[in-house]
């Protein structure tokens, strides 16, 4: 689609017929049906078709009624077989009605094909929209690879981000990339990064973000020309002014430096926010030897966001509030550290974390583990090891092989333990 689209926009509209079917559900596939509209006008036919619903649909919504309104059709649960094609030209597009199964990995459910649902839709042109590939044949090597720090390639002063190295993913993460990317581009040529100029206060205390994200302050309206319907490619939305403008960048409630929606819609307080102090920590892993162990040193671990969320095992009934209303498509009843108040419900859970006497407890099929503060060092224990590390570092101080099963073990699920328990130390309700 971005073929098409990149041709309309140079002057050289193809030849589309006067039915047209667009394969897809986001922002792509609605930009290329609107432009379609346009091109065969109010008498030609423009369909959508979309494997799932309209609510899943990825692109935003005040543009799917937009295309709507301008007269485009929307094929819900459907998804195209295979093209009927006759004397080089399509002639119609053989589809299959989809239902919806359980939810994948993006939080939707998937669309299953219903065996005997097929049906025909003529068409003289096919516009699919269903995803792009990087074409990276510039590059060396069987594909794109870069720091994960400064998102810089493996070809010097070349740099990359947003869906390139992401995959399908959203604008800001892009604009984040494009903003991490000229930090290190600027630091690279002239060894310092200026100090970021916004007004926006990036030190607001917990309190004050959520009396901030507590208040609704709506977005201004957008002007609008009125010619949407008129299916011309003149422009149909105005920008803002610079005070509008200003009101709106005023309206960010800082959810990248605390969101907590998630605490604040379950209705039975199973999330709960607590913080942590920033730290950057040794990595290491505990390798056997001849003579007991070795140490090797794998790098360092960064835990930069202080707001945290856990989620109380006994108070959660999985409702999926949480999920649903999360602005990151998450799940936090399942990915976030589950926790246990009561001895017989960690007992009785399959994994999860328990914090009493001071004692951070963790269990999962592979086995218990503990991490305890004593004096100045954190003592991690698993069935096979026990590893005291530095309380300011985590840099390994002692190993101790407690049984004959000697293997290697990776301190990293160690730290997010000792990190969290010196948190916890403070957080009374889990003091238990």
């Amino acid at each position: 689609q971005l073929n098409f689209l990149s041709e309309v926009r140079r002057g050289n509209p193809p030849e589309l017929g006067g039915k047209v079917v667009i394969i897809g559900g986001g922002s792509s596939a609605i930009d290329s049906a609107r432009t379609a509209k346009r091109l065969v006008g109010r008498d030609g036919e423009v369909s959508v078709i979309y494997r799932r619903t309209r609510r899943e649909m990825p692109a935003e919504h005040e543009e799917i009624q937009d295309a709507l309104e301008e007269g485009i059709n929307l094929i819900e649960l459907a998804a195209p077989e295979c093209l009927l094609v006759e004397d080089g030209k399509v002639t119609t597009n053989v589809c299959f009605r989809m239902e919806l199964g359980e939810k994948d990995e993006s939080g939707r459910r998937s669309p299953i094909k219903i065996d005997g649902s097929e049906f025909h839709i003529e068409a003289d042109s096919v516009i699919s929209a269903i995803g792009q590939k990087v074409d990276l044949d510039f590059l060396p090597g069987d594909g794109l690879e870069i720091n994960p720090e400064t998102l810089e390639t493996m070809l010097p002063n070349v740099f990359a981000g947003g869906d390139a190295v992401r995959g399908a993913s959203s604008l800001i993460n892009a604009i984040a990339d494009g903003k991490r990317a000229a930090d290190a581009i600027k630091k690279k040529a002239t060894g310092k990064v200026d100090a970021p100029t916004s007004k926006v206060e990036r030190n607001v205390g917990p309190t004050a973000l959520q009396v901030r994200q507590a208040r609704r302050l709506f977005s201004p309206k957008l002007p609008d020309t009125g010619s949407a319907l008129d299916l011309g490619f003149d422009l149909i939305t105005k920008t803002l002014d610079e005070k509008t403008a200003q009101e709106e960048a005023a309206r960010c409630l800082q959810c990248d430096v605390m969101c907590n929606i998630c605490t604040t819609v379950c209705p039975n307080r199973a999330n709960i926010a607590y913080s942590i102090d920033p730290v950057t920590v040794s990595h290491q892993r505990v390798l056997p030897s001849k003579s007991g162990s070795r140490i090797e040193d794998l790098g360092l671990i960064k835990f930069l966001q202080p707001h945290q969320i856990i989620n109380i095992g006994d108070f959660c009934n999985e409702c999926g509030n949480c999920s649903t209303f999360c602005p990151t498509n998450g799940d936090p009843s399942r990915i976030k550290p589950t926790f246990y108040l009561t001895k017989d419900s960690f007992s009785n859970a399959d994994s999860g974390y328990m914090f009493a006497d001071g004692v951070l407890n963790f269990k999962n099929k592979e086995g218990n583990e503990t991490i305890s503060l004593q004096n100045d060092y954190l003592v991690y224990e698993t069935g096979t090891i026990r590893v005291k590390l530095s309380r300011k570092t985590f840099l390994i101080e002692k190993v101790e092989y407690i049984s004959n099963q000697a293997k290697s073990i990776d301190l990293m699920h160690g730290v997010q333990m000792g990190v969290m328990l010196m948190a916890l130390r403070r957080f009374a309700p889990l003091a238990l």
